[in-house]
């Protein structure tokens, strides 16, 4: 299910998860950046970390073939627009079938932040797919594919994506 925000109009700002597992919002960290919460059984809101979503994805490759995970991802990311859209979300929803309820829900939180992250940089998605890549392929840490693009500007990431060939 999705929710819609407190005007009532069709910008979704929120994903109730499946089989009652609490939801996926927008929000705000303390330092008022956007952010996406899990909001637990108990309404509890919990700040979503990048790196919980890496590592279930790494953990993944380990049982799947990584080519085909970022290929997979890569069929979420090319759906990424500004807003969350329903047919995304049940698009992202079917890969349980493969992967499992975890990862669907790591998956659902990447694709909200990337909707955040094209709502606020230029190379929203981009910025992700690069850390994924990193992730897969370059054989990264988690921790350094999570800052690795920390002090990079727009025409460095433009070039990373140009030379490793990341939607170009």
């Amino acid at each position: 299910m999705l929710c819609y925000n407190e005007s009532g109009d069709k910008m979704i700002t929120a994903i109730e998860l499946k089989d009652g597992l609490g939801s996926l919002e927008f929000g705000t960290d303390p330092f008022h950046k956007p952010c996406v919460y899990y909001v637990d059984n108990r309404f509890e809101k919990h700040i979503t970390k990048l790196e919980d979503q890496l590592l279930i994805l790494k953990e993944l490759s380990e049982v799947y073939d990584a080519n085909d995970i970022y290929d997979d991802f890569l069929s979420i990311v090319e759906h990424v627009k500004k807003k969350i859209r329903k047919d995304d979300v049940l698009m992202i929803e079917k890969f349980g079938e493969k992967y499992g309820t975890k990862v669907v829900v790591a998956l659902l939180i990447l694709y909200m932040q990337m909707v955040l992250d094209e709502q606020n940089y230029r190379f929203g998605k981009e910025r992700t797919c690069v850390q994924l890549y990193y992730l897969f392929f370059e054989d990264y840490s988690i921790g350094k594919c999570v800052h690795m693009l920390d002090d990079m500007d727009e025409k460095d990431i433009k070039n990373l994506c140009k030379e490793k060939d990341i939607l170009a």
